[in-house]
């Protein structure tokens, strides 16, 4: 998995003669592992624990929109999407969707001096939808990549802990917001202060 990458792959299942696992082989930094999520999701985690990208929840859905059974089983670095179409209700084509993302911020603005909106990446988004517990392991590889894409030392230099724990805030409790609003005079309240106001 490369910086910045992001990649959507769509299989087809034609008809009821197609199998029903679909094997990847991911491309990870020596010492990695895969873990899966209770979402569902896969994260790739560094020897230390540090997060390195994964790939978002599986679906799949038959020609008339109906949601197919799927799963995600991992073995080493690879995963396989376990696509269960043989039920008889099940209308071909089947379209399943594993999204493979490494980039957290889509794009980022100053609205004022103390106040930045972050666009998140669909991965971002998809990866810790609501799970409190989980979102520092997701929140603070994004925080890291929006300080490191600051151009002037002196914004990068105002996103500091209390911005952190509002972006994690927004990982766990706002991930489908169009934009994520840390406030830099916000004193801070650590990230459980943040989820009990709202992440701000």
């Amino acid at each position: 998995m490369k910086d910045g990458a992001s990649v959507q792959i769509l299989t087809i299942v034609h008809d009821a003669t197609a199998p029903e696992r679909y094997r990847y082989e991911l491309d990870v930094p020596v010492g990695s592992r895969l873990q899966q999520e209770a979402s569902g999701a896969i994260v790739v985690l560094t020897a230390a624990g540090a997060l390195v990208g994964g790939v978002a929840p599986p679906w799949a859905y038959d020609a008339t929109g109906a949601p197919v059974p799927t799963r995600f089983e991992i073995e080493g670095t690879s995963f396989t999407q376990v696509v269960e179409h043989l039920a008889p209700e099940t209308t071909y084509p089947v379209v399943a969707d594993p999204f493979l993302g490494v980039a957290m911020v889509s794009s980022y603005r100053w609205e004022t001096s103390t106040r930045i909106l972050v666009t998140p990446t669909a991965w971002a988004r998809a990866v810790y939808p609501g799970n409190v517990a989980g979102a520092p392991i997701a929140g603070n590889p994004g925080f890291d990549e929006l300080r490191a894409k600051q151009t002037s030392s002196t914004y990068r230099n105002r996103l500091g802990a209390s911005a952190r724990n509002q972006y994690i805030c927004h990982v766990a409790g706002a991930p489908l917001t169009s934009t994520w609003n840390p406030e830099t005079n916000r004193a801070d309240k650590g990230y459980l202060g943040f989820i009990a106001s709202g992440c701000n």
